[in-house]
């Protein structure tokens, strides 16, 4: 029984270690969106200088559409990993209750030997007191 309880939590502590990675792969997806969107920034910034500006336009312009399509697909990736998320969360809730669920089996398993324990000393004791007794009526009390 002690042998399932520290596999439940092993489990949980595996799944913990998904969902974490789940949710850093989040974040780097989030923080390169919040890159590309500096970029796209800075990109139009160039467009709107004076200087330089009209003669940058054909290679701004590339980089703005190269600059979109990456954005679109750290948008569908985004997504997926929202999704992974997700499900690593529900499969981590999963793991919290069996693991809790066999806690409560090992606590009520304890609990059974305990007082089988104390049932057993009671009868030996009540046992040992009739033998000390040969003139008793058999009336033992458990004082």
């Amino acid at each position: 029984m002690k042998q399932r309880l520290r596999k439940a939590g092993r489990i949980v502590a595996v799944q913990e270690q998904m969902h974490r990675q789940a949710e850093w792969r989040m974040a780097d997806i989030s923080r390169a969106k919040a890159d590309l969107e500096r970029l796209r920034s800075e990109l139009i910034e160039t467009l709107n200088e004076d200087t330089f500006g009209p003669l940058l336009v054909e290679v701004v312009a590339r980089r703005l559409k190269a600059t979109a399509a990456e954005a679109d697909r750290l948008t569908q990736e985004q997504m997926r990993q929202e999704a992974k998320v997700r499900e690593e969360a529900l499969r981590l809730k999963r793991a919290e209750r069996m693991h809790e669920n066999v806690s409560r089996q090992y606590d009520r398993h304890q609990e059974h030997i305990m007082v089988a324990g104390i049932l057993e000393g009671i009868a030996a004791r009540l046992s040992h007191a009739k033998d000390d007794e040969p003139g008793a009526s058999g009336d033992a009390s458990l004082t």
